[in-house]
């Protein structure tokens, strides 16, 4: 239940793959000289190809100490690895911003418009995303001030999400109540008791997490108060109006949209205080203490088995869509899914997709809860996302957070509404339903809270 890695490469031919992007940095430097309007659509898609295939390489050597140190943080190999990979992309991106900046029309020989359209148009699969770079114009800087940033990034504030990843890995817990007083190593072990049927569980699980990050509260926001500046400035530097512009912006939603969005969340914040009324009220309760928020309502959570979860998942995707399973299927019988939880692995869960030819990796911390079976559909959804989209380039095979997402909660619906169908236990229905409620003020309420939050804080 570990993934194998071997399908990115082999970890004694990352030095040979280093080296040959190392010596492709001099022939992208020969095709930024011999750029200008006039090029024939052939050349320019030969450009193109070269980009998209030392992308590829690229992504190979990013994703693969990426992947050795998501399982273990304390990996010093991986840690020089990306380090290695770090100071490469800069040397790549320092060229590759010429060539973006020719394409968005502020390098000589400047690309005008009805050039920009005629070569633009040269591989239809890349034409959107090369469409939406000069768009962008609008926000880019001058070639050295671009350059500067994308040094201060990696070198600088880049360091410091992974320097708190790296406090929060080295804690250890202790989960204390009347009756229990156990060591916890990983945080994703720990976060199983918050959703503890027993309230004094659920509020030992809390104590332990937030006695950890007190301890360590002034690290904490020294290093979000330094993610959080630097965004905001670098955000007015470029020219957007605000620097929730930013993400909106990579993401290709109107900022009228987010917008609605939030308001339309402020203004039903009685939908869940209705909710946890009526929560409070199945409980037992006068009033929902924090530790409550996400209580389950049946007093026992069945223990399931990895592949008892792999097994109703796979055959509920089945039953939607026969392409569906097959794709899951084979990111799991392909080992790109590392299941279990470990003292130096990082919390939550991801889906990675490396290239169109390699099966998208899926990280889990799989702890036996019932929720854990939901986990494993939604990132099954952006796997299965990836491999319908491999026929695309590199470039345009990624999608943006909002698509990306829309594909993973599908594949978690499916599942939930099979769960609905098949079960014939009101109160087990009942149950599932409000944990469904619960997870929905997790994405939709608080996270409108936490955004709001930032945005009073970035106008400080």
């Amino acid at each position: 239940m570990k993934w194998n890695l071997d399908d990115i490469m082999p970890l004694d031919k990352f030095d040979d793959l280093y080296r040959e992007v190392e010596g492709e940095i001099k022939t992208l430097e020969k095709w930024v000289e011999r750029v200008n309007p006039k090029m024939s659509q052939k050349e320019f898609g030969e450009m193109l190809e070269f980009n998209e295939r030392m992308g590829v390489k690229m992504a190979k050597l990013a994703y693969l100490p990426e992947l050795v140190e998501a399982v273990d943080q304390k990996n010093q190999k991986a840690k020089l690895m990306k380090s290695r990979v770090d100071n490469l992309g800069l040397k790549v991106s320092d060229v590759a911003t010429k060539l973006g900046l020719w394409i968005q029309g502020k390098r000589e020989p400047v690309l005008d418009d009805q050039n920009a359209k005629r070569l633009l148009a040269t591989i239809p699969d890349l034409e959107h995303g090369l469409k939406r770079s000069r768009e962008g114009a609008k926000y880019s800087l001058n070639e050295r001030e671009e350059q500067i940033i994308d040094h201060k990034d990696v070198n600088g504030v880049g360091v410091l999400g992974e320097l708190r990843e790296m406090i929060e890995t080295e804690f250890e817990y202790r989960l204390v109540t009347s009756k229990l007083d156990k060591k916890i190593s990983s945080q994703a072990e720990l976060l199983a008791y918050v959703y503890s049927p027993k309230a004094e569980i659920r509020q030992a699980a809390y104590q332990a997490l937030l006695k950890k990050q007190k301890e360590h509260l002034d690290k904490f926001f020294a290093i979000y108060q330094g993610i959080v500046k630097d965004w905001d400035y670098e955000a007015r530097l470029r020219g957007y109006v605000s620097p929730i512009s930013v993400r909106n912006w990579a993401n290709q939603i109107p900022d009228e949209a987010v917008e609605s969005l939030l308001k339309v969340c402020s203004h039903n914040l009685n939908i869940f205080q209705r909710y946890f009324k009526w929560k409070a009220k199945e409980l037992g309760l006068k009033k929902l203490q924090r530790y409550d928020i996400y209580a389950p309502l049946q007093n026992k959570d069945k223990k399931i088995t990895y592949e008892e979860a792999k097994r109703q998942v796979l055959s509920t995707l089945k039953e939607f869509s026969p392409e569906f399973e097959k794709k899951a299927r084979k990111i799991i019988e392909e080992k790109h899914v590392d299941v279990m939880p470990g003292k130096n692995k990082r919390s939550g869960a991801f889906c990675a997709t490396v290239a169109p030819e390699i099966t998208p990796y899926i990280l889990l911390n799989f702890t036996g809860k019932s929720r854990d079976i939901s986990t494993l559909a939604h990132e099954l959804g952006h796997g299965i996302h990836s491999l319908y989209a491999n026929k695309h380039y590199p470039s345009s095979q990624q999608a943006n957070l909002p698509l990306a997402e829309t594909a993973s909660t599908l594949s978690e619906l499916i599942l939930f509404e099979k769960m609905m169908k098949n079960e014939k236990n009101k109160e087990v229905k009942k149950a599932w339903l409000s944990d469904k409620v619960a997870d929905a003020y997790a994405t939709i309420c608080r996270q409108n809270y936490l955004l709001n939050l930032k945005l009073k804080l970035t106008k400080k």
